[in-house]
């Protein structure tokens, strides 16, 4: 597809909010553009340096409820099933001493990274137009993004979209 067509095809997501709503095909996660974000040490991370693995991408806040629950699930399937090629990764809204302190209370143990409150243009890029979270990415191996979801994440999705991915 060419370059003007992705552009369609991601303002076309935004507008909709996921390719499923939307009924078109998704967009290369690898062809957004890229957003180098701190980890809570200061270290700068893009989600391509997890290329090749499959990604749970988690926007979330550290006063949205839902978000709080769902980090029980989350951190128990990046522990069952990382050596078998899926990465967890949290995005905050939150400033990176709020989220600190909550990372340690919930015992997140894998990667989080800080949009900080300006973070709803980030999301906005993976599809979610109206900036509430939590908000979850699945992107394969090869970038293509199969399932987006707004709102808590669920084991019903995990098994219908993740789990075929990690029987690849």
């Amino acid at each position: 597809m060419r370059s003007s067509g992705r552009i369609a095809l991601l303002l076309g997501m935004m507008l909709f909010g996921s390719a499923q709503a939307a009924n078109i095909a998704p967009v290369n996660a690898w062809e957004i553009p890229s957003a180098p974000l701190p980890d809570l040490s200061g270290q700068t991370h893009e989600v391509a340096e997890w290329k090749g693995k499959i990604i749970l991408l988690n926007f979330f806040a550290t006063w949205c409820l839902p978000c709080q629950v769902e980090i029980a699930d989350l951190k128990r399937w990046q522990k069952a099933h990382g050596k078998s090629g899926l990465q967890v990764i949290g995005i905050s809204l939150d400033e990176t001493r709020k989220i600190r302190n909550f990372v340690r209370s919930l015992e997140i143990s894998y990667p989080v990274l800080v949009a900080g409150p300006g973070g709803t243009a980030l999301m906005a890029l993976w599809g979610n137009r109206l900036g509430e979270v939590p908000y979850t990415v699945i992107i394969a191996p090869d970038g293509n993004v199969p399932y987006v979801s707004q709102g808590a994440f669920s084991a019903a999705a995990f098994d219908r979209y993740v789990v075929p991915l990690l029987q690849k």
